[in-house]
């Protein structure tokens, strides 16, 4: 027997997510709902708020909105986070200026041999460059949790510098950032040493703050970031539980870094090795678009793409007038209690379909079913279904048509329990196009117990909201830099192979045809630094240093692989510091590197790769080819207008800067002239070979012309 209920037919301003959360503060059904209202840590006292993104149809809404008790706290263009008082919620949805208000939903945490593969050893060298690069004159960003301050990896390499300049711990009580109104924010060194540790036990966020920024090479160890110049400013998530935390929160802190970084005139680049299995994965939520926004030249973004290329959270079904008109699969719960699990389902803009309930037998025999009610522009409903005979429990069902996109959303929470008979699901489609379903991959997926007919989940289109889905965000999937790690010298083989794309990293493409992720990296398996009160990591060293053991150990996942890639970020910004988005994305495809498991992927892209595996070296000089301007005489003392590289016998030089007609003369020490070549044009970054065969050995003179910029002469030796 299905029981239903329905409620709130019509289009609601309220994300079906909140109208959930709503409901279960008004219910004693003895079953908390997964979707709970939340106060942010940090404001303890206070009356009891939700944590939302706001949509609104005109900025002077932001003024009706403080009126009603609601705290504003970041804007980007039309769209805002706020914490609504919770009686106020119904009153902010009727203000004529407010399209649109979406709790925020929960988010969760998805270098030695690693570095030598992306060739970022190279680049920290200045191998064939100026200089090495090593993110100085660039802030880096981590909205993460599990920070262990006082690690020495957050020092420059001499300990004569402390580089974590801010912290904003979200987790408790004090002195907020200004325009934040919750948290407690650490200025300068003495505050956060003596803070030690933030709230969480991870010690996840000192992993991945030291893959792209860690500095420290005690006793000659070669664990140390990719960006160990950097200053650091680090945000600990909002927490509920170990690990999960607020995506408007994750926005609070994104706007807190770029903010540092514009006081102190630097560009910046945040990472997020976060991800959110709510949301609807095509670059238009609330999250994506406000960081899209608050993005631009000098302020980058990267993101993880997740950790479910190898479950099985997603079905999906295009229907079409020649294909099948359902979809069918079943609920395959993590834990047997309680039996519980989220999940999303989301059409293509304009397309009608229903949701049907239904209990299968362990052979296969449909002994129960419930057609819902169609989902249709201006026809929504909230439902609730008591489960009883075939099953037992409850599926609860919210719904609308996504005001941020168009396209038709359900929010799911099934509680049943399956011990008798399998629970799952019918999509009936009205229309042509695409429906994509995904599962929350903790306490719940898909599966079709070997039955014919029922779909079996998969790791496709599985990247995720928070940094796998963002048009503007750089999204990092991981392959296989090791494939064992150790736990104090024993070995513990992963599986996998190494150099392959790493089983667990999620895959594209969007629903709306992008392919994600953008590049890969190196994300297992990674050492780095690992925080003091983490007992659960693998470790590889220990180092002595200020009276203290502090390790480093093994992690794996895109958390690892992403900030690999912002560390790199942060070197390419001490190049070009207004490198935009767009610019990052077209420097990582141009020189990505394609190889016998990447397959040709640069042109077309791929959903597992991206554009390849990145490469630090020649994304860097892409980026000197970026940078005009400055004549011959005036870097020759500075940074060296042109770059000598020896190849075994060969030399060539590298152009800083773009230059025309072009000569290069070479001389020997008593002034004759040996050789020249010239160019009728070249532009930074460049090579040109020096014709220099049959050379004897000794000290030579290069002399390098251009109208455009005048001369500049360099030794040389050839040995």
């Amino acid at each position: 027997m299905w029981a239903m209920a329905f409620a709130g037919w019509g289009q609601s301003k309220l994300s079906p997510c909140l109208r959930q959360a709503l409901a279960g503060q008004s219910t004693d059904s003895g079953r908390q709902s997964v979707a709970s209202l939340r106060q942010l840590p940090g404001t303890q006292g206070e009356e009891a708020c939700v944590s939302a993104f706001i949509t609104l149809n005109d900025a002077q809404g932001i003024d009706s909105l403080k009126l009603l008790g609601v705290k504003v706290r970041t804007v980007a263009c039309k769209l805002l986070t706020a914490s609504i008082p919770v009686d106020r919620v119904n009153d902010v949805a009727a203000l004529q200026s407010v399209e649109y208000v979406e709790m925020g939903s929960p988010v969760k945490p998805q270098m030695d041999v690693a570095k030598g593969l992306a060739f970022v050893n190279q680049m920290q060298a200045g191998d064939g460059l100026p200089q090495g690069y090593d993110g100085e004159g660039v802030v880096i960003g981590f909205v993460d949790n599990g920070f262990d301050y006082a690690h020495p990896d957050f020092w420059n390499e001499d300990k004569t510098e402390y580089r974590i300049k801010r912290v904003w711990d979200q987790n408790v009580a004090g002195t907020p950032p200004e325009g934040y109104g919750y948290g407690n924010e650490l200025d300068g060194q003495e505050e956060i040493l003596s803070a030690r540790y933030d709230e969480a036990g991870s010690g996840h966020g000192t992993h991945v703050m030291g893959i792209a920024a860690g500095a420290d090479a005690t006793g000659g160890h070669d664990f140390a970031g990719n960006a160990p110049g950097a200053e650091i400013v680090a945000v600990s998530l909002n927490t509920d539980g170990m690990y999960e935390g607020d995506n408007t929160a994750v926005i609070d802190g994104i706007q807190y870094i770029f903010n540092y970084a514009e006081s102190v005139g630097k560009p910046c680049v945040v990472n997020l090795s976060l991800g959110s299995h709510l949301g609807p994965r095509d670059g238009m939520s609330s999250f994506d678009q406000m960081a899209d926004v608050l993005q631009g030249p000098g302020r980058l973004i990267v993101g993880a793409v997740g950790n479910d290329g190898d479950g099985h959270c997603h079905v999906s079904q295009s229907f079409t007038s020649e294909a099948p008109d359902t979809l069918q699969t079943l609920f395959n719960f993590t834990y047997s209690y309680p039996p519980r699990m989220t999940m999303e389902v989301w059409g293509d803009e304009g397309m009608s379909f229903s949701f049907v309930p239904i209990a299968v037998s362990s052979t296969g025999e449909l002994v129960a079913h419930y057609e819902s009610a169609v989902i249709a522009p201006g026809n929504v409903a909230d439902c609730q279904l008591e489960l009883g005979g075939a099953v037992s429990g409850t599926i609860t069902v919210h719904s609308e048509i996504n005001p941020l996109n168009n396209r038709p959303h359900l929010y799911v929470e099934a509680w049943v329990d399956t011990s008798s008979n399998y629970a799952g699901f019918w999509i009936i489609s009205q229309s042509d196009g695409a429906v994509h379903v995904w599962a929350d991959n903790v306490y719940g997926s898909f599966s079709n117990y070997g039955l014919d007919g029922y779909m079996d989940g998969n790791g496709e289109n599985t990247m995720g909201e928070i940094g796998g889905s963002g048009k503007r965000i750089v999204s990092v999937g991981a392959y296989v830099s090791r494939d064992t790690y150790f736990n104090w010298g024993i070995p513990y083989p992963s599986g996998e192979t190494l150099s392959d794309c790493a089983g667990f990293s999620s895959r594209g493409p969007t629903p709306d045809g992008r392919i994600k992720p953008d590049i890969s990296a190196p994300g297992s398996y990674i050492v780095s630094a690992v925080a003091g009160n983490d007992s659960g990591t693998p470790k590889e060293l220990y180092v002595e240093w200020d009276g203290s053991r502090h390790y480093y150990g093994y992690m794996e996942g895109t958390s690892m692989s992403s900030p690999f890639v912002a560390g790199i970020m942060a070197a390419w910004l001490q190049v070009r510091p207004e490198l935009t988005p767009e610019e990052a994305k077209q420097v990582l495809r141009q020189t990505a590197v394609n190889d016998a498991f990447t397959g040709d992927v640069r042109e077309a892209g791929d959903n597992a790769w991206g554009f390849g595996k990145i490469d630090a070296l020649s994304g860097l000089k892409e980026c000197l080819k970026m940078n005009e301007g400055a004549s011959l005489s005036s870097l020759q003392e500075e940074s060296g207008a042109v770059v000598l590289r020896r190849d075994g016998g060969r030399f060539f030089v590298l152009f800083v800067q773009s230059l025309r007609d072009v000569s290069l003369s070479v001389y020997s020490m008593d002034g004759m002239h040996c050789a020249q070549a010239a160019c009728r044009e070249v532009a930074a970054g460049d090579e040109v070979e020096l014709p220099l065969d049959g050379f004897m050995q000794g000290l030579y003179i290069l002399k390098v012309v251009s109208p455009d910029g005048g001369s500049v002469s360099k030794k040389f030796a050839i040995k």
